[in-house]
């Protein structure tokens, strides 16, 4: 299965089945390029979705798991030197091919996302330390 978009305008659903396939709606506001991630979504963010195989909306969250500041950090990495590899395994002609602002619009919503595990992390940490430190002026 490749990577498949639904039009939020005209309810197409698209897919693109190859790595350099470029595939728009039926009305032409959204499209896609490529079936394996990095993809590369045409249009505004807003106007699609992408979806599995039955039509279904994927969302993606990043969930703070239950684990050390040791393991979330090393999971940030791995992520990160995920997101670092996908980008030197494109094509020498998909590497060097203009960036479209929907493309930098992704990756800052990837890191806003990493952001906030890490924001919620040290909250986390400082409700933490403050319950310690009420927990000792009481005693």
């Amino acid at each position: 299965m490749g990577a498949r978009l639904l039009c939020k305008t005209c309810k197409s659903i698209i897919e693109s089945s190859g790595p350099t396939d470029e595939v728009y709606c039926s009305c032409g506001k959204v499209g896609i390029i490529g079936n394996k991630p990095p993809i590369s979504i045409k249009g505004r963010h807003e106007d699609c979705a992408l979806v599995d195989d039955k039509g279904n909306e994927i969302f993606v969250a990043l969930e703070l798991p239950d684990m050390s500041d040791e393991e979330v950090y090393k999971q940030l990495m791995l992520s990160i030197n995920h997101q670092i590899e996908a980008m030197e395994n494109l094509s020498q002609g998909a590497r060097f091919s203009p960036c479209t602002n929907q493309d930098l619009l992704a990756h800052l919503i990837w890191i806003q996302a990493v952001l906030k595990i890490v924001d919620r992390r040290l909250a986390q940490a400082s409700s933490s330390r403050k319950r310690k430190t009420e927990t000792k002026q009481q005693a």
